[in-house]
């Protein structure tokens, strides 16, 4: 075998990985294009001929060696660089298709849920109904052992937040349902009133100047038909802690402030009727 074809062999047996392939190409074209450069430096020291070649070998190689590692580490600095730029992209595509996915489903969940409020709501009778709205203004705390909380609970509708006591939790609305009570609590309020004031009659007036801040006090004879349209109205109107002696009543609070301002009157927060200002009275406790 020839020197040279065994130099090959030894090289090429030497070429374990690209940082090594890397390194003998920087040698070989550092070699190639600085050689008679250094020659001529080494041969300015006035080196013998015989060690000339050899001292320019070993500047090559060193030199080409070290610009071999130099280039490897940039190329795989870049290359790592890029992966990991490759990799933080990925994740972030990841994480916005899963977040992209628990919201689709969310979605679906929330329409399903507000579709069957929907079919349920109109079966529901005047509690149920006021719990949702209580709810759909802001949290409150409700007995837990309530049976229109806890069918409501059962059914996602309202959802406990914390515990408050033994007797207690504090609930509110979901929010994909809060749209739709509002909604329709305000047409129910609209409706009640436009029905209370499309025909206004001298009864209804009445029973608005009773319940007025200033008249609060008097004593002078109520007539029994103006108590009358306080207890047909009971959406509007509360009738509470009745005896044998009185009674109060007072405008239930989302009614309270738009009957406030449609007449520009101050109304009292509650007005206490002696049953013994009422003439003919029919149903005494």
């Amino acid at each position: 075998m020839s020197e040279s074809a065994a130099t090959i062999i030894k090289i090429l047996s030497a070429l374990t990985s690209p940082k090594a392939s890397v390194k003998y190409i920087a040698v070989g074209v550092f070699m190639l294009l600085t050689w008679s450069n250094i020659s001529k430096y080494v041969d300015s020291y006035g080196i013998p001929a015989e060690h000339q070649s050899l001292i320019v070998l070993f500047i090559g190689l060193g030199l080409g060696s070290l610009i071999g590692q130099l280039v490897y580490i940039s190329v795989d600095f870049g290359w790592s660089k890029y992966k990991i730029t490759q990799n933080l992209q990925l994740e972030k595509q990841n994480i916005t298709e899963a977040t992209k996915k628990k919201e689709e489903e969310k979605n679906c969940a929330d329409k399903e849920l507000l579709a069957n409020l929907e079919k349920s709501y109109p079966y529901y009778d005047h509690w149920a109904k006021d719990v949702l709205r209580k709810l759909s203004q802001e949290e409150k705390g409700l007995q837990w052992s309530d049976y229109y909380v806890r069918i409501l609970q059962d059914n996602g509708y309202i959802q406990k937040i914390l515990n408050i006591d033994t007797d207690t939790n504090l609930y509110r609305l979901h929010p994909a349902l809060t749209s739709f009570v509002a909604s329709d609590w305000k047409n129910e309020i609209d409706n009640h009133l436009n029905e209370f004031f499309e025909d206004y009659t001298e009864d209804k007036k009445l029973l608005i100047k009773l319940l007025i801040v200033e008249n609060a006090g008097l004593d002078t004879s109520i007539d029994s038909k103006v108590i009358d349209v306080a207890r047909y109205y009971r959406t509007i109107f509360d009738i509470e802690a009745e005896d044998r002696v009185g009674f109060y009543i007072s405008i239930e609070k989302p009614y309270y402030e738009s009957i406030d301002n449609k007449l520009n009157i101050d109304i009292a927060d509650e007005t206490y009727i002696l049953k013994a200002r009422i003439s003919q009275i029919e149903n005494v406790v």
